[in-house]
């Protein structure tokens, strides 16, 4: 694949992600698809090969502002000039800012998780202590239906990681293709700083490889995307996500 295929794969995985979680479309004026998320993980996003006009970005901000306060618009190709104008001009600012990131999976030997036990979540009790260590990690509310709901679906592998029974960390691993979408690796306040975050990536990888996965891909905020570059991943582009400014 070249590298904008890549990164097109990136994010169609987050979005797949996203889908799962539940989400309500609205047909536009123009024909366009606005995708909305308003429970976890709160998004609203157009298609990733779709650059929305005036009229678009106009009724999503109006989508917006009756929506969940904390949702987050992300705008999916380089800088988008229009985007910022008119939602800047609605109040919005940029809230966050990830880098993509791609690790290829092919000829290298896969590390492993030394210390944590990775285990898959395949019950309602582990469901609930993935949901409140995500929660606590990122200072967010993530409904366990949502969660409960990924638990089984195709592609989709949900990992705690134990250490002397108490849970320490999650991970999730997403399959679309030959893509392995790396995403709520958590580690709550009590247990960062031990090396947990790295484990739970060892595991991940070499999770990914054992399913046959061609190349792992991840969203990194500022804080994790060091660990990410030490594991040997590489910036594709960043992503910025827009929100409402709060007075």
């Amino acid at each position: 694949m070249h590298q904008a295929e890549l990164l097109r794969a990136n994010i169609e995985n987050l979005i797949a992600l996203w889908t799962a979680c539940g989400k309500t479309e609205f047909v536009l004026g123009s024909g366009s698809v606005l995708h909305c998320s308003v429970n976890w993980p709160r998004r609203m996003w157009f298609d990733y090969d779709y650059h929305p006009d005036r009229q678009d970005l106009e009724q999503l901000q109006n989508r917006a502002a009756i929506a969940h306060e904390s949702v987050l618009i992300p705008e999916w190709h380089e800088r988008d000039v229009l985007m910022e104008e008119v939602l800047e001009g609605a109040g919005f600012a940029v809230a966050m800012t990830q880098e993509t990131m791609l690790l290829s999976l092919c000829g290298t030997a896969g590390q492993h998780n030394g210390l944590s036990h990775l285990c898959r979540v395949i019950g309602t009790e582990s469901t609930g202590q993935w949901t409140q260590v995500v929660s606590d990690s990122f200072g967010c509310y993530v409904h366990e239906p949502i969660v409960a709901a990924l638990i089984g679906a195709p592609g989709f592998h949900l990992l705690v990681a134990e250490v002397d029974e108490a849970v320490v960390g999650t991970g999730l691993l997403l399959e679309t293709g030959r893509i392995a979408g790396l995403h709520m690796v958590a580690v709550p306040p009590e247990h960062r700083r031990k090396g947990y975050a790295r484990q739970i990536m060892f595991g991940l990888i070499t999770l990914a490889r054992e399913l046959g996965c061609e190349h792992a891909t991840l969203q990194a905020s500022a804080a994790g995307e060091p660990l990410y570059r030490w594991l040997g991943f590489k910036a594709q582009g960043p992503i910025r996500s827009f929100r409402k400014s709060q007075p």
